[in-house]
């Protein structure tokens, strides 16, 4: 340690050196973007303006720009040529060209690919405020990088994070070369290895102030570091190791190297906390170390003021984690100059912070070669305070943490089926994630990882597609498993149950035959390998409608159903989504439809007969309405029926049934009042026929002193007198008459009783009745007895049932020669009809006759 004289001095030199960067005025003409560069794609990934060569970004940059460019090979020499060439800019005018950020570390590569010793990859000339930053630059004939002195010399050149390899040869220097002048010229976190002659040359016989901080300088064919004389160069926490690999002697074979000097000149080389070590002819050559000197580390530490000796760093192994990389091969881009466990480059470098730099340098001073903000220093040596490393690397600090690994799917206890997606993260702040490995129980699974180690990533994303169907059902254990760069592992387990098998689906409840209610609830359930009933899923439709949503209700109710027969659908789906084959229920709603509208529900009714109307949808010709048993009269929409009363009588209940048995009704409570023998009745004979009908009327019950009646119920008298009898009336026109007597008695009581006529068109009769014969013909036609029968009275199905069996093949053919039938008369429950047949030439008539039923339905009684 130098005594503390010493420091101030030294410190004292420093802020006068970098006085002139830390007041510079403000430019007013400073620009700002970004210009992108993509040597293989013309639009720079739709980013804009773009350009296919860094020399094109570089012709038409303007101050405060920066130019990005973007992963890939860039096969051309670069001339940086009067940019920034003006005498008030400033630092605000700075130029950045530098490698996309997002691009993966070493994937921008300028390889100029000529052997001439006048082409340097990358030419400074009359330029100001430039930086030049994470390039891998390889394969250049000349320099990798110039900076031409004299008239062309530069300002404040920033060369940053640069891998530089494999440039220049025997007769050409392949580092950096900087000319006479440059002042302000800084290199920091760049490696310069395997190049021809030096490493980093100055020219000229004066220049700098230039600034060398934290780099990696190994391996060159003749010295890591040559100074001219004039030069001022200060060489801070640089690692100058293993130079002076080529032959001979000539030029020098030395670490750092004082060319053309023989005394020491005071403000000239400035050498602070370097290691340097194992260069071929020596490490410090030349009048290079004074009293303000300092932190320099040797293999004997003989060399002069300022060094210590540090025994074993003159070998790379004892010095670097993985000199040769991954390949093996030294001087190639993969080369690890990362500070090996025991380097003596740990926590031996000094503050670079404290040599009075600009505070806009202090995060390009924080960081090292892997751009990672903050990554200077580390206390990786347990010493009390955190120390900057030597060398373009800082080593990480030990570590004895396993990475941080969690699942990100598929959730803990998941159903899963087919194929799943399996991703899981893994994290580590230390050493970083080197790998990340995907398990089902004992088998591996094939995942991509992102982003892909090589190198340590402090977070690893890995993902894969699991084919389930290879496995059985049941509980199966995933397993992530992240190894981070120290050899420390983790491993995170998750269960997850495989299910590719469906469950089933039952309808368990739901309407029977032929249903009257326009609403309907139907129950169903299902059954599952793996998943439990209450978490089975159903979803249902109506007549290949449109599914409801899944959910775990067991019920559905459908309402507003019209008539006909509807199919009902449910399937079941498990937690694994596995979905059922569809149960299916199918129910007929029935367009029979009947209403009482009189007596009103709750009316109080004499006893006797009561007057009951209604109405009806018959939903098709043939069908019949009772009340309480009683056949009803029914013309189109509207049925009437008197049905006897008693005290005992407290429900009125009209039935209507269809010719396929299907039945609808509707009930009203009713409260009777009296006796019925207090009550006579009017009778007519008949009560129904076809127009015109003839119909006489009987009081019975009563002892008449004088009746009125109204034939047609219209209100008016049709007749007055002291009786009925022989007294015939006749209704020419079609229609459902209610008949009204008014008697008076021999005590003087007066009654008005009511009875129902029912007169149909002759028209509706015939087509009534034709309809059931075209029915029923078309039965036979078909071969369906059984359906044929059904329009037969019960009385005579078995006789005609074995008459068609004993027809056999030959009741189709007869069925169809039967002719339409003609409506003789119709009186009451019976109607008489004939069907003419030919036979053998002659003419027969043949009667068919039909009665209405105590259901009040048409059916064919003799024939």
């Amino acid at each position: 340690m130098l005594p503390l004289g010493s420091m101030m001095s030294r410190r004292v030199l420093l802020l006068a050196t970098v006085s002139a960067w830390l007041f510079v005025p403000v430019s007013t003409r400073t620009q700002s973007g970004t210009r992108y560069v993509d040597p293989a794609d013309p639009t720079c990934g739709a980013h804009s303006p773009c350009y296919l060569s860094i020399q094109a970004a570089v012709d038409a940059a303007l101050s405060g720009e920066t130019i990005q460019l973007r992963a890939g090979s860039y096969h051309e020499q670069v001339s940086i040529s009067g940019k920034n060439d003006t005498g008030d800019a400033t630092e605000a005018d700075r130029i950045v060209i530098q490698a996309d950020p997002a691009a993966p570390p070493g994937s921008v590569v300028v390889t100029p690919g000529t052997a001439r010793c006048t082409h340097a990859a990358l030419r400074f000339r009359r330029s100001k405020f430039v930086t030049l930053r994470g390039l891998t630059i390889t394969g250049a004939g000349g320099q990798a990088v110039s900076l031409l002195g004299g008239h062309n010399q530069n300002l404040a050149i920033h060369l940053e994070r640069l891998r530089i390899v494999g440039n220049g040869s025997g007769s050409c220097d392949g580092g950096i070369a900087i000319g006479r002048g440059n002042p302000h010229t800084l290199i920091a976190n760049t490696l310069i290895y395997g190049n021809g002659r030096n490493g980093l040359v100055t020219l000229g016989a004066d220049g700098g102030p230039h600034y060398v901080v934290n780099n990696t300088i190994h391996g060159n064919a003749w010295n890591g570091v040559s100074v001219a004389r004039g030069h001022e160069v200060f060489l801070v926490n640089n690692a100058v190791t293993g130079n002076g690999s080529a032959q001979g002697s000539t030029g020098g074979r030395f670490g750092v190297r004082r060319d053309g000097a023989t005394t020491r000149q005071s403000g000239e080389v400035h050498l602070l906390s370097n290691l340097i070590c194992g260069n071929r002819l020596g490490e410090i050559d030349g009048p290079a170390l004074d009293g303000t000197d300092a932190g320099n580390l040797t293999p004997s530490g003989t060399e002069g003021a300022g060094v210590s000796a540090s025994a074993g760093c003159d070998t790379a192994a004892t010095v670097y984690a993985d000199r040769d990389g991954s390949d093996g091969v030294p001087d190639t881009a993969d080369d690890d100059f990362t500070p090996a466990l025991l380097s003596p480059a740990r926590d031996r470098g000094m503050d670079p912070r404290t040599l009075g730099l600009p505070a806009s340098l202090t995060a390009l001073l924080e960081t090292d070669y892997s751009g990672v903000p903050g990554a200077r220093p580390k206390n990786v040596t347990s010493a009390p305070e955190p120390r900057f490393d030597i060398g373009a690397l800082e080593a990480s600090a030990p570590d004895h943490h396993a990475p941080t690994v969690i699942f990100v799917e598929p959730p803990a206890n998941a159903h899963v089926r087919r194929t799943v997606t399996v991703r899981a993260h893994a994290a580590d702040t230390a050493s970083g994630v080197t790998g990340f490995g995907l398990r089902v129980d004992s088998q591996a699974l094939s995942a991509i990882l992102m982003p892909t180690p090589p190198p340590p990533a402090s977070s690893v994303t890995a993902a894969a597609a699991m084919t389930t169907t290879s496995l059985p059902d049941g509980a199966h254990t995933l397993r992530a498993t992240a190894t981070d760069r120290a050899g420390n592992s983790a491993t995170t387990a998750r269960v997850v149950i495989v299910d590719n098998t469906p469950p089933t689906a039952q309808i368990t409840n739901g309407p029977g035959g032929p249903a009257q209610a326009t609403t309907a609830t139907l129950t169903f359930t299902g059954a599952d390998n793996l998943t439990r009933l209450a978490s089975l899923q159903f979803a249902w439709r109506l007549d290949s409608g449109p599914w409801s949503a899944f959910s775990t209700d067991t019920t559905a109710t459908l309402t507003a159903l019209g008539p006909g027969t509807h199919l009902f659908e449910v399937k079941a789906r498990d937690l694994a989504t596995n979905e059922s084959a569809t149960a299916q229920h199918s129910f007929t709603v029935s367009s029979l439809r009947v209403i009482i509208t009189s007596p009103a529900g709750g009316a109080a009714v004499p006893a006797g007969l009561l007057l009951v109307r209604g109405t009806v949808d018959t939903g098709g010709p043939e069908a019949g309405v009772t009340v309480n048993g009683i056949v009803a009269a029914v013309q189109g929409r509207v049925f009437a029926v008197q049905v006897p009363v008693t005290v005992d009588t407290t429900m009125l209940t009209a039935t209507v049934t269809g010719s396929n048995a299907a039945t609808a009704s509707h009930s009203v409570a009713v409260r009777v009042v009296g006796t019925p023998n207090s009550v006579p009745a009017l009778t007519p004979t008949p009560s129904g026929g076809v127009a015109p009908l003839a119909v006489q009327f009987t009081l019975r019950g009563i002892t008449l002193s004088r009746v009125t009646l109204d034939v047609d119920g219209d209100g008016l008298a049709d007749f007055a007198g002291t009786s009925l009898q022989g007294q015939t009336f006749t209704y020419a026109r079609s229609g459902l008459y209610f008949p009204a007597a008014t008697v008076r008695d021999g005590q003087g009581g007066e009654f008005t009783v009511t009875t129902v006529v029912l007169v149909e068109p002759p028209a509706a009769v015939t087509a009534r009745f034709q309809s059931l014969w075209n029915g029923f013909r078309a039965r036979l036609v078909a071969g369906d007895t059984s359906g044929a029968l059904s329009y037969l009275s019960p009385a005579i199905q078995p006789q005609f049932g074995q008459v068609f069996q004993a027809l056999g093949a030959k009741l189709p053919n007869i069925a169809a020669s039967l002719e339409n039938l003609v409506v003789v008369e119709q009186v009451d429950d019976l109607a008489e009809t004939a069907v003419a047949r030919q036979e053998e030439g002659s003419s027969f008539l043949y009667f068919i006759y039909f009665r209405r039923d105590g259901l009040g339905r048409w059916r064919i009684e003799e024939m």
